[in-house]
């Protein structure tokens, strides 16, 4: 996304040249890419954590979650493409990147669990002993220095 962004900030995707077979190319990787993890992640990792007796219910908000922000993105990217050429690749590149950043820290890994350990994986990083990702850093951020300037 900011690799399209940038061709069209740049004014390098014209009719004709390499540019906008890049921004086709990318185009097609995004697509294979998200349609084989992100878009199918959510679904499963929201029914893959949960006990049975919340797993309904969790599936089903993020089955809905989903379809919103799918709804939301069909909705909004005629208007910012309209708007702006490069815009929307920005946009939906930093919300990429922001969601990447968000399952680093608070989505553990699952692969080869069972059930029962990923339940016992996630209650006990709730508890006080087991320092995740999320709690370092947030250790890390009430420690560090306070930077204060002064002038005249």
């Amino acid at each position: 996304m900011f690799i399209i962004g940038g061709l069209y900030a740049g004014d390098a995707v014209h009719s004709y040249g390499a540019g906008r077979w890049v921004v086709v190319i990318s185009i097609y990787l995004y697509t294979v890419i998200f349609s084989i993890s992100w878009a199918v992640a959510v679904k499963i990792y929201a029914a893959e954590i949960q006990p049975q007796r919340t797993r309904a219910s969790a599936t089903s908000l993020a089955h809905g979650s989903n379809w919103i922000t799918n709804f939301l993105v069909a909705l909004v990217t005629p208007t910012l493409l309209a708007n702006t050429s490069y815009g929307a690749y920005f946009l939906f590149g930093s919300c990429t990147f922001a969601t990447a950043i968000v399952c680093w820290f608070f989505m553990p890994e699952t692969r080869g669990r069972t059930l029962a350990e990923i339940q016992q994986a996630l209650h006990a990083s709730r508890s006080s002993g087991v320092d995740t990702p999320a709690k370092a850093l947030w250790r890390r951020l009430r420690r560090a220095p306070t930077i204060t300037v002064t002038g005249p």
